[in-house]
Order: C-alpha cells, then structure tokens, then sequence
C-alpha cells in the first residue's frame, strides 16, 4: 500500500520536490527551523539556505534528513524529528509512517499532529490514507505475521489479530475470514456473527448474502436467517431484488423472499432504466421492473438498450429493436452493433454489415452509409473513419453524418478526429487535414503528434515546432 502525500519518493529522480538538510543544521535538541511560511504559495523558505519546504498539508508538511523523515508545521517547529523512511499526509489527524528494517522489509504504524506514535512502526501491513478513507470508520487496520486486526485512532485494540483478511464496512458490519470461514464483527472489534460461512458478501443495507453447506441464502445483521440456505447460486441485492438460481435457472426474488420471477431462465442481465434482457434455452427476450416480459423471448441475440435501441438477431440476421420490441432496423444485416451510449450525434448511429462490408445505419434504421467499406469505425467529432482496399492495399478516409466521403480513402493510416483536423500519414510521411478534407499540412513531415490542448507537434528533419489546429504555428 503506498502513501499518497508526504511520501517518500526516491532521492535523484525527486530533488526538486524533497529538500534535503544536511545532518549539521539539526540536532536532537535543536527544535525549530528558522525561516518563512508563505500562506499564498505554501512554502516555507528556510532562512540563508536555498531550500523550500512544500506540500504543507492541515498546516504540517515533511522534511528530509540523510535517509529519514520528520515532521514540521508552518513556523518551522519541528513536531517530529527525521527518524522514518516515509511519512504520509494526515487523514483524521493521523499519519501512517514508515520504518525500514535491515532486511530491507518495511514496518507500518501511526504517528498524531503532535509527533507521537500511536501505534509503533512494527506492523507488516497497515492501512494508507487510502484504504483508511474506505473503511467507513475510524479504525487503524494492521498485520503481523500474516494475521490481521484493528485498533480505535487513539491506540486502543478493538479486534486481535487473528483473522485472514478485514473488509470495509457497511451496515456497521465488516466481514473477515478466519480459519477458512467468513463472519462479522461490529465496529468495536466484537465478533456480532461468529465465522461459520463457506463464502459471504458485504451487508448491502440491512442484509447479506452468505452461503453455508454448498447453498445459498441472507442474513440480517445479527446473523438471523431471513432468507432460507435453499439457492444454488445467487447474487447480493440490487435494488429490491436479488438473482437467485435453482439447478441451472435464474430468477429473481425481493427483500422477503418472495419469488418475482420463477426461476426458468438460462440467464439474466442486470437491470437498466428498469429492463433487463433474459434467456431462455437459446431464445433472448426483455422483461421489466415488474418481472414482467415485455419482449417475447424469441430472438437468438439481443444487447442492451442504448438510445432506446439494441442490436437483435432472429433467423441467423441482424438489425435493431425499439424497447417496445418493434424492429426499427431491418434485420437483414450479417451484424450490427449498438448505438453509443454519448448524448451528441455520434451515438446516433451504428455499424452494420451486408455481403461482407460495412456501413452505418441512424437511430430509425435508414442506411446512412453504404455497406462498400472493409472497415468502418465509430463517429468521433462528427466523422467515421473507412477503409477500403485500393489495388490491393488498405487505405483509409473519412465519412460524414450524410455518409458523404470527405475525406477520400487514400491514406495509409489516419487518426480519429478530436477536433477540426486529424492526423494522416501517406509513404512514411505525416500531415494534417481539416473535416473538409482540405491539407493544413502536406503529407512532408517526419512526424505530426495531437497535443492536449488541441494542438499538434510537427517534426521536421531536426526541427520541432507547434502548431494550432489551423497550422499557425504557437508558442
């Protein structure tokens, strides 16, 4: 686990960030830096010394000496004198700090604002700041000797360490495992449900799914059964149901226990905006919230809804349904994808394929582009790009929203628009074109790189320079 704030970080390749103080500006007893804080910047510039102290944190940051770390606050105090290999930020007033043995193996505790170790560095794990801030409580997770437990913020043992593993909260229950089985303990390290579990999830509200004997069922937070050991399989709740199995059939059933859904299904999907795509055999349908079918399950494939569409195949072809069922492509098509899940006008579309090439369809199933392409790829800022094979070779261009060619296939490679010009590259050589199709660059350079910022790096020979997405060239 590694820190994320005072960190140690390795001497040459991080000067300009750790200031290293020789070993005669400081002694044991000497406990105060001399120098400036500057609130703005959050430095604090060390008096007649060309040296900075950073990354000041709840108005603490670290310094270095030789190989260690201390501690000091914004008016050079120093609160901790250099004697770990790491010092991590501060989370709920404590920071995990570091100690290297001579075997080169790492030792973990925690230290307060004020310097003093709550917990001695001699642990073999320990949570960072990380890890700490995903417990849902304030309780210090350690190891020693590949067993772990925990303790309260102030260095108090709350669980031993015993146990094989320690989850994350919820519910105020954390699961753990111990000698092959899985139990839960509350926050005050009590063992609420003793470990008798063959697998067992995170509490999801007031319940969890467990198994116990090779089946499946739910518990409550005190460990009562509330949902019988009856399941094959199942999963935790997602919403008001949970997905159970019986023999090979999936179904669904609520909180209670009551069947929703009667398990006679090969397979189920998870629920999106109230719809979720079932099987039956080899037959895929849809049903709703209510558990209801919506969609016969009659087709050999279907996906997920996305604009209001999937992809569906029925009798070995391809096209598009509306979540009414009703077929807004024809299914005539050797494939077809989804439609993106994006709110601009690229997601209006989806690729399909007719006598082995490929073309595009818009979101009422009208054939945008013809299917005459070897490839086609995705819209991205209102253009696709094609391949076609030219006298044998792959080349690549540029189609429109209105399937228009713009850009023709005469490329040998090409890069996604990002903006208003792409990258394209024809006999080893680079340059750069607009969505008109027109050069900004002729295809004469070595290289020709998109920037972040919307600008491109253009090589030429030896010379580097950059340019704006209309070819001026900028600082």
């Amino acid at each position: 686990m590694k820190p994320h704030y005072f960190t140690h970080l390795k001497k040459p390749a991080f000067l300009a960030l750790i200031f290293i103080f020789s070993l005669t500006h400081f002694s044991q007893a000497q406990n105060r830096l001399k120098g400036t804080y500057d609130s703005q910047s959050k430095k604090f510039k060390v008096e007649g010394k060309n040296y900075e102290i950073t990354h000041f944190r709840h108005g603490l940051s670290y310094y270095y000496v030789g190989d260690l770390y201390g501690v000091i606050d914004t008016t050079g105090l120093i609160i901790c004198e250099p004697q770990y290999y790491e010092i991590e930020g501060y989370l709920g007033g404590l920071s995990r700090v570091t100690m290297n043995t001579e075997n080169w193996e790492m030792t973990y505790g925690f230290i307060d604002q004020q310097g003093k170790e709550v917990l001695p560095p001699i642990y073999e794990d320990a949570d960072d700041m990380w890890y700490r801030s995903m417990r849902f409580a304030d309780v210090l997770v350690v190891s020693k000797n590949g067993k772990y437990g925990f303790f309260d913020y102030e260095g108090k043992k709350l669980a031993p360490l015993k146990y094989g593993s320690i989850n994350d909260f919820r519910s105020n229950r954390v699961r753990v495992y111990l000698d092959g089985k899985f139990g839960y303990l509350d926050k005050s390290g009590k063992e609420i449900i003793v470990p008798q579990y063959e697998t067992a999830n995170d509490f999801s509200g007031p319940t969890a799914l467990v198994s116990k004997g090779g089946k499946y069922g739910f518990i409550d937070t005190l460990g009562k059964v509330i949902i019988p050991f009856k399941y094959d399989k199942a999963m935790g709740f997602t919403g008001a149901w949970a997905k159970v199995k019986i023999g090979e059939k999936w179904g669904f059933i609520d909180r209670d226990g009551k069947i929703v859904l009667p398990c006679e299904y090969s397979s189920i999907g998870n629920f999106r905006d109230g719809k979720a795509v079932i099987r039956q055999d080899k037959k895929w349908g849809f049903i709703d919230s209510t558990g209801g079918v919506i969609i016969p399950v009659e087709f050999e494939k279907l996906g997920n809804f996305s604009k209001s569409r999937t992809y569906a195949k029925l009798d070995g072809k391809w096209g598009h349904i509306n979540t009414q069922g009703i077929i807004t492509t024809p299914i005539i098509y050797e494939s077809a994808s989804d439609f993106g899940n994006s709110y601009n006008g690229d997601s209006l579309y989806a690729s399909v394929q007719l006598n082995g090439k490929y073309g595009k369809v818009g979101i009422n199933g009208n054939l945008v582009i013809p299917c005459e392409y070897i490839g086609i790829d995705h819209y991205s800022n209102g253009m696709a790009k094609v391949k076609k094979s030219v006298d044998g070779s792959p080349k690549f261009g540029f189609v429109d929203y209105y399937g228009k060619e713009v850009i023709p296939c005469e490329y040998d490679k090409v890069e996604r628009f990002g903006g208003d010009a792409t990258v394209v590259m024809n006999n080893q050589r680079w340059g750069l074109v607009n969505k008109s199709g027109i050069f900004i660059l002729p295809c004469e350079f070595l290289s020709v790189t998109k920037l972040a910022n919307g600008h491109f790096s253009v090589r030429e020979d030896a010379n580097t320079y950059t340019i704006d997405s209309t070819g001026n060239r900028v600082e």
